[in-house]
């Protein structure tokens, strides 16, 4: 006997998303609700999300790089029905062992907790072969839509909580393929689009605040990735570690941010 949907939405923002969009949504079929807000795809994207039924709606500028990714995970959010709350990127997959996980929460009578961190894993594109992480990752995307929580950050979106609101933890995972984040011209031009947004931020003229809020973060951000490459490589076989350059190219980010923030610090500073 079939068993029921799972009592939770999960969204996902798609634009072209043809290649990775099949499994992501097959990995997820079992769940009550599937929201695509979609930025106006040419491909194959959206005759796939509505093979699997998926509720379509549009992004804020179609035809337009996302410029604030928590104003679009929020347009999932407002439109989302059921109780429980999960997003997901279009070309990862969600686990077996994370979809019981999820459909146990959504089972309980009574809820011990209204937000969960959840484990993710990096992968190969193809999902077969799991690596081995410095140590267990964690990111905040399940919660109960009672909580309140909502998105905030226009780049690297997370989710907010009300004070004092406990947080669960689920240790099964959801993947997330490495594929473009291999070749180095990608990989920088993401970089340099999402930082860019960042820097174009920064509005103090005050020395100290820009070398304590701006650059020493960077600095410490670069050290800690420095000492997980070589820490990982002593502890574990090379083999089942990430690919040495996808390591090496992680810390491109602090440098690159360094040099955007930088520029709009002397830019903000000789516009008084």
């Amino acid at each position: 006997m079939e068993q029921e949907k799972i009592n939770c939405t999960i969204a996902i923002l798609t634009f072209n998303s043809e290649a990775g969009l099949r499994t992501c949504l097959s990995s997820v079929k079992e769940f009550a609700e599937i929201i695509v807000a979609d930025g106006g795809s040419t491909d194959g994207t959206l005759s796939i999300a509505r093979e699997y039924g998926a509720k379509i709606i549009s992004q804020s500028n179609p035809g337009f790089p996302i410029s604030d990714f928590a104003k679009e995970r929020q347009k999932t959010l407002d439109v989302a029905t059921c109780p429980w709350f999960f997003y997901i990127d279009s070309d990862e997959i969600m686990t077996e062992e994370l979809k019981e996980e999820i459909r146990k929460v959504t089972n309980f009578p009574t809820l011990p907790y209204k937000v969960y961190k959840v484990r993710y894993e990096l992968s190969t594109p193809d999902f077969k072969k799991r690596y081995i992480s410095y140590k267990p990752y964690f990111q905040t995307r399940f919660f109960h839509r009672d909580s309140g929580a909502y998105f905030i950050k226009k780049v690297h979106e997370k989710i907010a909580l009300k004070k004092g609101e406990e947080v669960g933890v689920i240790n099964a995972s959801w993947l997330v393929p490495l594929h473009d984040q291999l070749v180095f011209s990608v990989y920088a031009k993401k970089v340099h689009k999402r930082l860019s947004v960042l820097a174009n931020e920064w509005k103090s003229t005050n020395f100290f605040v820009f070398l304590g809020k701006g650059i020493l973060p960077q600095v410490v951000s670069f050290t800690k990735q420095l000492y997980k490459l070589v820490a990982i490589r002593m502890r574990e076989r090379f083999d089942v570690v990430v690919p040495l350059r996808y390591d090496i190219y992680r810390l491109y980010s602090p440098i690159v941010l360094s040099f955007f923030l930088t520029r709009k610090y002397v830019r903000v500073l000789f516009q008084r």
